[in-house]
């Protein structure tokens, strides 16, 4: 009975936390690695959005595609894609990821991009950046 209790009470506050990190954020991106030559994106300063869709979460920010996620037990978010998208650069293409926190209104991740050869679907290479940046109030 008590672990009735204690799973219902976790499925309860998820979908709070899940809103509460949801939002619109100005964020600047700051290159943390790139093994690329040259790196097929570069990205300055943008628009992030966390929402919530399906008991999940999605990411939106612009070149990217839309990443699907969700909160671990740590409290941290988590986000992927779940398929290989073309790039803007001929012959490569990526799958993306981030990871990081949402506390209060400010948000700090890391977002890598594993780009593979389209020719192949070698992998080619790899690029990251630290994304940061505060929620529009």
């Amino acid at each position: 009975m008590r672990e009735t209790v204690v799973l219902l009470c976790m499925l309860a506050a998820a979908p709070a936390f899940a809103d509460d990190v949801a939002g619109v954020y100005d964020v600047k991106f700051e290159t943390m690695a790139s093994d690329c030559s040259p790196p097929p994106v570069a990205i300055g300063r943008g628009k992030l959005t966390i929402a919530t869709k399906k008991g999940g979460l999605t990411l939106d920010v612009s070149p990217l595609p839309q990443l699907a996620g969700g909160t671990t037990d740590e409290g941290k978010v988590t986000f992927k894609s779940n398929r290989v998208f073309g790039t803007t650069v001929v012959g490569l293409l990526a799958k993306y990821s981030a990871t990081g926190d949402v506390k209060g209104s400010k948000l700090d991740l890391l977002v890598v991009a594993d780009y593979i050869k389209q020719t192949d679907s070698k992998p080619y290479c790899k690029q990251s950046w630290k994304v940061t940046g505060e929620r529009k109030k």
